[in-house]
């Protein structure tokens, strides 16, 4: 019985990993003294809509790419920023950037 007791933990815990796979949690930061008007996350083969971010607000969202990927950020006045940084489609991990209307100013990242 305590096998069993280990066992099953242990399974949910594989199972939960496996799932997860894949995704990367991104978390972007406005320090800019400006909006970020209309934020679209763009990696390979998808996009996700943040919408406005005000000054010192955060948003994260969990990205999934199509295949290998990097991350532009597109905005409703038609500028756009790349994230430095690289993960593939079975990466997983978390990436932080933290950005003005008209530059990246940090990215970390804790891909596997």
């Amino acid at each position: 019985m305590k096998k069993i007791l280990v066992i099953v933990p242990l399974a949910l815990l594989i199972v939960y990993w496996v799932a997860r796979s894949g995704e990367v949690d991104f978390t972007l930061t406005n320090v800019g003294d400006k909006a970020l008007r209309g934020v679209v996350v763009e990696v390979t083969g998808r996009s996700y809509t943040l919408g406005d971010l005000s000054p010192g607000s955060s948003k994260m969202v969990t990205l999934n790419a199509a295949s290998d990927s990097h991350i532009e950020l597109r905005f409703s006045n038609g500028r756009h920023l790349t994230i430095d940084c690289y993960f593939g489609a079975t990466s997983g991990g978390s990436i932080r950037a933290k950005v003005t209307s008209q530059a990246v100013v940090a990215v970390e990242d804790e891909i596997s």
